[in-house]
């Protein structure tokens, strides 16, 4: 069985994974950035990279939201995603903009990552109550105005507001983190 969400655009059906149900059993397979954007169509399921993903010229779909919340898995499966650019003011600025209870995402490696706008940052996850493992940043990211050096920075528009926070793998942590890698370098932008 797979994934159908229905192009409204020509009424017709269209299948959005190769493979798997979307249990933890038989996750959804992602292979393409393609197929990582369909993950905001059902924030509940459970998914499984199986190629390295480059978003190099495409737009990431926002992952979760403070109303509705990332709660099912990702199985990184040691694969990288890469050349990640987001410029959305949102009040969680990330991949995941808002992980919830019971959500995982897990052995994953996140590379060449700009984020430019947005409250709580993270080069992962913007806002987390779930659980984060073995996540390995290896972006350079940063919330000043410093020169690129062709790894990555995070500019978050305004982290000088308060209640903003800004962090390499998460923004703002309610839940657990545990066994992270981050080589980012953080550095928020006070435009104060």
């Amino acid at each position: 069985i797979k994934s159908t969400e229905q192009d409204y655009s020509t009424g017709y059906d269209f299948c959005l994974f190769s493979s798997g149900e979307g249990t933890e059993e038989n996750p959804f397979i992602i292979d393409s950035a393609q197929t990582f954007n369909f993950i905001s169509y059902n924030l509940s399921a459970h998914y499984k990279l199986s190629a390295n993903i480059d978003f190099a010229g495409i737009t990431i779909a926002n992952i979760g939201s403070a109303e509705e919340k990332f709660t099912g898995s990702v199985n990184g499966n040691n694969k990288i995603i890469t050349n990640i650019n987001i410029s959305n003011v949102a009040e969680n600025s990330s991949i995941f903009d808002y992980v919830g209870k019971g959500g995982k995402i897990y052995d994953l490696i996140v590379n060449y990552i700009v984020i430019t706008n947005g409250t709580n940052v993270g080069g992962l996850v913007g806002k987390n109550e779930g659980t984060i493992s073995n996540i390995t940043m290896g972006a350079v990211l940063s919330g000043s105005d410093a020169s690129y050096d062709g790894v990555s920075e995070i500019k978050p528009y305004s982290v000088s507001i308060l209640n903003s926070y800004v962090g390499g793998i998460v923004g703002y942590n309610l839940g657990t983190i545990e066994n992270c890698k981050n080589y980012a370098v953080v550095t928020p932008r006070n435009d104060n």
